[in-house]
Parts: C-alpha cells; sequence; structure tokens
C-alpha cells in the first residue's frame, strides 16, 4: 500500500500536479522478472508504467542507466520518466506486444513488426559491449553451463522425474566454444513478451540483463521462441531478412545459442510452475521441447526424448 502511495505521488508530479485521489494503480501480471509493475492512470487519458524492486538483484537495480545509455544511442526502449530509490516511472508503450500480435494477425503483419523488432538489435549489438559503467555480466563459461544445469534440475529431473542424466560431454564443450568470445551486446531475453508494438516502431523491454555476449543468442531467442512458434519458413524468411540488414550470423554459433536458449528457458518454465506455482508457462514446454528437439538433431546430438513433453 505504501509503495503504491508512492508511485502515485510520482505520477502525479509527471502528469503536471493531477490530484493523487485522481489516479488509478492497476498491477500488470506479466513475466517472471520479481519485479512489480504497474500502468498509472488519470482521467484525461494519460498513463505511466510504473517499476518497484526490493533492490535484491542487481540487474534490477542496472535498470535506469541501462534504459538511459541504451535511449540515448538510438536503441528502442522506453524513457524514463523518474525515478526515487527502487522505484521509476517510465513511457506506457501499451498493451501490445509481438506475441499477442502474432496470435492475432497475419503474417505479413507479424513480419514487419519482426523486422523492426530486427532493425532494434541490430542498433543494439553495434553498442560497445562495455558500456561507460559497470557491467559485471556476461556470458562467460559459468553462465552457459547454469544455463544447462537449470535445464536438468528443473526440467529433466523435477518436472520429468529422470534421475540419471545423459552424457554432458558435447553440451560441456558447447559451452566453452560459446564462452571462448563475448563480441557483443546481447538483450538476454529477446523473446515476444519483451517486444512492444507501438506506432513509432517495436520497443524492447525488461532489458536490465543486458551482457556482452554473442549476437546469435538474442537471434535464436525470437526464432526459437515457444510463445510464437514461427515455422521454419517464416524463421527463414527472418534470418534472410538479418543478414540483409549485415546482422552478425554463423550458422553452427545460431544452433549452439538456440540450444542453450531452449535448455534455460525450459529450466524457467519448469521452475515457475512448480517452484512459484504459475502454470501458464506448462502450455509453452511442449513447443520449446520440441524446437530442443530439432536444434539437437540440426548439430549432430543425440536426441533426450523430449518430444510431446508438456
Amino acid at each position: 500500500m505504501i509503495m503504491e502511495i508512492e508511485i502515485i505521488q510520482m505520477a502525479s508530479e509527471v502528469f503536471g500536479g493531477i490530484p493523487r485521489q485522481h489516479l488509478s494503480c492497476t498491477p500488470i501480471e506479466k513475466g517472471a522478472s520479481g519485479r512489480g509493475i504497474f500502468r498509472v492512470s488519470s482521467p484525461d487519458g494519460q498513463s505511466v508504467i510504473a517499476i518497484s524492486h526490493d533492490g535484491d538483484k542487481e540487474e534490477n537495480q542496472d535498470f535506469v542507466q541501462i534504459a538511459r545509455w541504451l535511449g540515448e544511442n538510438g536503441v528502442p526502449v522506453p524513457k524514463i520518466l523518474a525515478v526515487q530509490e527502487n522505484q521509476c516511472l517510465i513511457e506506457d508503450l501499451g498493451a501490445l506486444d509481438l506475441m499477442g500480435l502474432h496470435q492475432q494477425e497475419t503474417w505479413p503483419v507479424s513480419r514487419a513488426v519482426y523486422h523492426s523488432a530486427l532493425d532494434g538489435l541490430k542498433t543494439l549489438q553495434s553498442l560497445s559491449p562495455q558500456p561507460p559503467f559497470d557491467l559485471p555480466r556476461q556470458f562467460d563459461y559459468a553462465t552457459y553451463r547454469w544455463e544447462q544445469d537449470y535445464f536438468f534440475e528443473h526440467l529433466w529431473r523435477t518436472h520429468l522425474g529422470r534421475s540419471e542424466q545423459p552424457d554432458r560431454a558435447a553440451l560441456d564443450q558447447i559451452a566453452m566454444d560459446l564462452a571462448a568470445s563475448q563480441p557483443c551486446l546481447v538483450h538476454r531475453d529477446f523473446q515476444s513478451q519483451n517486444l512492444m508494438v507501438t506506432s513509432a516502431g517495436t520497443k524492447f523491454i525488461d532489458f536490465q540483463g543486458v551482457r556482452p555476449g554473442h549476437a546469435e543468442y538474442d537471434l535464436a531467442s525470437l526464432m526459437f521462441d515457444p510463445y510464437t512458434r514461427l515455422t521454419e519458413e517464416q524463421r527463414s524468411e527472418l534470418l534472410d531478412y538479418w543478414i540483409s540488414i549485415g546482422g552478425t550470423f554463423d550458422q553452427t554459433r545460431f544452433e549452439k545459442c538456440a540450444l542453450q536458449r531452449l535448455m534455460q528457458a525450459l529450466g524457467a518454465f519448469a521452475n515457475i510452475y512448480h517452484n512459484f506455482n504459475n502454470d501458464w508457462y506448462l502450455q509453452h514446454i511442449s513447443p520449446a521441447s520440441e524446437n530442443l528437439e530439432m536444434v539437437l538433431e540440426k548439430l549432430g546430438l543425440a536426441s533426450l526424448e523430449l518430444h510431446a513433453v508438456s
């Protein structure tokens, strides 16, 4: 309650002094970042998004400076409007994300939004992987190994009830291969729920986890996004567009990044379901598992027998 009062006071000032009692504050239930997210609205149609966190996660504390730096360098992110300790107000980008659009519209409409998202991603990845402020996170061997462990702990053991792991030598080699360099800045969670559809083009949210890594990791996150379930033909069209605008692309590295991303996503889906009692993510385990099996086959690795897993 105290938090909402503070947020409304901040919004009142941003709105030019509209009395607090005339403002409404509505929680937005989206994602699993551990932050409180609210939409504050006024009777005259103004609205802002309020973000609040408890300070426990370092990346949430970094959100404001990252947002400002990205915006100053042309990356399509929301504007920061006000900041107060562990709370901030940002530009309201509306409620339509790429996931919702793709489910509602024809492919030509979705494709244009994907192109806009890829244009923005190219801008992000053209920036220095070492911003002018401390950014300790990076995709090193420990990070890639953690993604694999996360999959085996939550999806493999907890969700599927499997006790013995397969030989992980090939997976460990992939982690070492990818960790050999971190050539560019990556969003780290570049999927359809974090891409907002606006009149000014596609804009990015949930970018507080940015870090040095491989361009193909973000690309694979979008191409194998279980929320949108792109067809092989659609994926091919988008990859052709990415290459046409000069995006970094290596087929084998793309597949290795896809494997990592899908293992991380599947671990998250199972963890959120079993430990946070949120069953919305269950419906996405099957398509993510199918994608992972496809990537394993492309890499010449043994099947994990995840077909039709739910």
